[in-house]
C-alpha cells in the first residue's frame, strides 16, 4: 500500500515512513501516530493494535482500504 502511495502523495520511491507519515498526515488530517501503526506495525515493545487477533487484522484491512480510499 504504501508503494502505491507515494506516487499520488507526490514522493519518490525511497522517502522515508517520516515523509510518507507527513503526507499522508497533511492530506487527510489523520494522527501521525495512528497511521505509523496503521502503515509501519508497532513500534518495539508496543503492542500491535492491528495484529493481536483475527478481528484486529480484519480491522487493520478495513482500515487500510478506507485511508487508501481517502488518498484518491
Amino acid at each position: 500500500l504504501v508503494a502505491r502511495m507515494r506516487p499520488a502523495l507526490g514522493l519518490g520511491p525511497d522517502a522515508p515512513p517520516e515523509s510518507v507519515l507527513e503526507a499522508v498526515a497533511t492530506r487527510t488530517g489523520d494522527d501521525p501516530a495512528r497511521l505509523r501503526s496503521l502503515l509501519y506495525g508497532a513500534r518495539g515493545e508496543e503492542a500491535d493494535e492491528f495484529t493481536e487477533n483475527d478481528p484486529a487484522l480484519v480491522r487493520l484491512a478495513d482500515e487500510l482500504d478506507a485511508l487508501e480510499e481517502r488518498l484518491r
